[in-house]
């Protein structure tokens, strides 16, 4: 997952870089910008490496295998990696694990803010989005 982060004055390209846990190459790649490109006041995409870290399949690896690996339920590392349960999964593909304090939901229909709060998402945090059936909710386990 990422987040927006606008550069300023004290930034460095390689100080971004080191608080995202990436190298320079990987953040000119995610914004598909040079080096020259990134000045104070342009917003910029970096991952967020408290809610997801990435794990790169090995040979003979399965999505069933990296769940239970990882304690992941199945249908969340699927949902949230765009794929469905028995989609094969290839060697050096890069899958998303959410960290052990990061709850994920995909919203129903009929889900309401005061449902959804009940899993115990922020209700200010929910009253700010416009719900939608399919839509991914990342929130911390208190």
């Amino acid at each position: 997952m990422y987040h927006v982060y606008e550069i300023v004055d004290d930034d460095t390209l390689e100080s971004i870089a080191l608080k995202s846990s990436v190298s320079v190459d990987e953040l000119c790649r995610l914004n598909g910008i040079g080096i020259s490109d990134f000045v104070s006041g342009k917003f910029i995409v970096v991952p967020n490496n408290e809610l997801y870290s990435t794990y790169i399949v090995k040979s003979g690896d399965t999505l069933y295998e990296v769940s239970r690996k990882f304690n992941i339920d199945l249908d969340v590392l699927s949902e949230i990696n765009g794929l469905d349960d028995g989609d094969y999964i290839y060697p050096n593909q890069e899958l998303i694990l959410p960290n052990n304090d990061v709850l994920s939901y995909f919203t129903k229909e009929g889900d309401t803010v005061n449902s959804i709060s009940n899993l115990g998402v922020s209700y200010n945090y929910l009253s700010n989005l416009a719900l939608v059936p399919g839509q991914l909710i990342v929130y911390k386990r208190d």
